[in-house]
């Protein structure tokens, strides 16, 4: 069973526009609305791949059912646990001429000590069923910035892999705790290091740098430049197919699907970066938060390329 925990649950409304201009009209070619949250989008690429998954989440009472609803639609097992407020809702522009995402982001409402206590309490019931654990995203006002330190931390006790996709201070006090892998993106990586990742070689090093530190496996996106997955094994480097691109979001999310897939099935950690580029390359040809599907996955898997950029044992 793969656990996903999603604490800041959202809406992600994506609008296309021909030529985004700042300060003035812009008309919409196209548009559509989809329940995100990064946990979510894992669970959600999971399921359509017949994983065992479910999806904890923070539940805005305000926005009803609404997300219970959506995911039931999806086919996602969800824990809920009622918070008060709404669900945040995220713009995402994308400029179609340009080829660029803008997106608007809210923080989220503010959480509660007791409502944050019912989550912890609904978490720790679920490690003893739970055979990967997927962290992902931000975390709403109110709560602990070290709270996937700690998730993290008892996971590991009761025995439970731990993947954390997170930025700024979660990542940053999560990996403090040795998360099995990783998964930031480029900026993300850079923002925690503090220094510009400008090529491959440089990825390398800093992701190194954190397998020193404890983290087990990093995964490092690199956006139009592919991905890494760096152990003390080796560094495996995927530059991935030419697409065309509809919809960046939940890519990366797909991404990490992949990766649990790979460790549940005992694939090779060649087979397992495989297995996730495919996955988020193909969630990259749809639109909005549409995820990769297994007719697209099975159009692309062959054509995927990885190769051990490094060796170390």
């Amino acid at each position: 069973m793969i656990t996903t925990v999603t604490m800041n649950p959202c809406i992600d409304r994506s609008v296309h526009i021909g030529s985004f201009r700042k300060g003035t009209i812009n008309r919409v070619k196209r548009s559509r609305t989809d329940i995100g949250g990064k946990g979510i989008n894992v669970s959600v690429q999971l399921r359509s791949f017949r994983q065992d998954t479910r999806a904890l989440c923070l539940d805005p009472m305000d926005s009803g059912t609404y997300l219970t609803d959506s995911l039931t639609t999806l086919g996602v097992t969800g824990i809920m646990v009622p918070v008060n407020g709404r669900l945040r809702e995220n713009l995402k522009i994308y400029d179609d001429e340009a080829g660029d995402l803008t997106e608007i982001n809210e923080a989220g409402t503010a959480v509660d000590f007791s409502s944050y206590k019912r989550f912890m309490q609904r978490f720790r019931s679920l490690l003893g069923s739970t055979d990967i654990l997927v962290l992902s995203g931000s975390v709403p006002p109110g709560i602990p910035a070290d709270v996937y330190r700690q998730m993290i931390t008892e996971a590991k006790e009761a025995h439970v892999l731990t993947v954390l996709d997170a930025a700024g201070e979660p990542l940053r006090l999560g990996i403090e705790a040795g998360p099995d892998m990783i998964k930031p993106n480029r900026f993300e990586m850079e923002t925690l290091t503090g220094h510009a990742i400008p090529d491959l070689d440089t990825a390398c090093v800093e992701a190194m740098a954190l397998v020193d530190q404890g983290v087990k496996n990093v995964c490092l996106s690199l956006g139009a430049q592919g991905a890494i997955l760096a152990n003390q094994k080796g560094i495996w480097y995927s530059e991935g197919v030419p697409i065309k691109v509809l919809g960046k979001q939940g890519a990366g999310d797909s991404l990490v699907a992949g990766l649990c897939i790979g460790k549940l099935s005992d694939m090779d950690y060649g087979e397992m970066l495989r297995t996730g580029m495919v996955l988020a390359q193909g969630s990259l040809t749809r639109e909005g938060t549409l995820l990769c599907t297994q007719r697209i996955f099975d159009e692309l898997k062959p054509k995927m390329p990885v190769v051990k950029y490094r060796s170390f044992a």
